[in-house]
C-alpha cells in the first residue's frame, strides 16, 4: 500500500509536468518542523547535526 501511495504522488513517466507544490503542504510541513525542532539548541537539532556530521565523516573515510 505504501508503494501505491508514493507512486500516486509521482508524475507518470510520460508526463512532462512537474509536480505542483501546494502552499498548504508547505505550511503544514513547516509547522511540523517547528514542533520537532523548536530551537537551534534543542536536543533534536543537536542529535540530527551529530548524526549528519558522523555520516559525512564516514563517507569521507570510505573514499580514501
Amino acid at each position: 500500500m505504501e508503494c501505491y501511495i508514493l507512486s500516486s504522488l509521482l508524475p507518470s513517466p510520460s508526463s512532462k509536468e512537474r509536480p505542483k507544490l501546494d502552499w498548504r503542504f508547505v505550511q503544514r510541513f513547516c509547522s511540523i518542523q517547528r514542533v520537532r525542532f523548536p530551537s537551534w539548541s534543542s536536543q533534536n537539532v543537536l542529535m540530527l547535526g551529530t548524526a549528519w556530521c558522523l555520516q559525512c565523516a564516514i563517507l569521507e573515510l570510505q573514499q580514501w
